[in-house]
């Protein structure tokens, strides 16, 4: 559940995709990007930390998502990036298929907490990792899902 430490981070992930090359190991991306400030914060755990969720997320798209990431307009971007998310993380992967496809399919255009709620509730029963979580990590991680997906990142699924 590392997803908990930031968004969609769409500015620095397209810094980072452009010092991936085709082929390298991505521990050498995160190398370059770590050395050239492609994530600019002042400590150097935080930056560490956040490339390393990146390049976790990127590694998920294949050559050609990666080129129209680099060339795409920000809707083409932030769309890469949370499908990126989705593979990289089983339960928002399925949070978006199960909720948000569902509510798209039914015209419904709101996603709230509560529907959050129900869902973690649901996938807790069958996991003893998510049933082991916190309240203060459950509250966590629904902030920044709901973050990394509202109006203006990835396509504003949630409203």
């Amino acid at each position: 559940m590392s997803f908990a430490t930031g968004g969609l981070y769409v500015n620095e992930s397209v810094r980072i995709a452009g010092l991936h090359r085709p082929g390298d190991d991505w521990r050498a991306t995160s190398a370059t990007a770590l050395q050239s400030g492609a994530f600019p914060v002042r400590k150097d755990s935080s930056a560490r930390r956040s490339i390393r969720e990146i390049t976790n997320r990127l590694r998920c798209l294949s050559s050609d998502e990666m080129e129209i990431l680099l060339a795409g307009g920000r809707s083409e971007q932030t769309a890469l990036l949370w499908l990126a998310t989705c593979r990289a993380y089983r339960f928002i992967g399925d949070f978006t298929v199960q909720v948000l496809n569902e509510r798209y399919l039914s015209f419904r255009t709101e996603v709230s907490y509560d529907d959050f709620d129900s869902f973690y509730a649901a996938k807790a029963e069958w996991s003893p990792k998510l049933s082991g979580l916190s309240a203060l990590s459950r509250a966590k991680l629904r902030a920044v899902m709901f973050r990394m997906n509202r109006p203006g990142f990835a396509g504003g699924c949630l409203v």
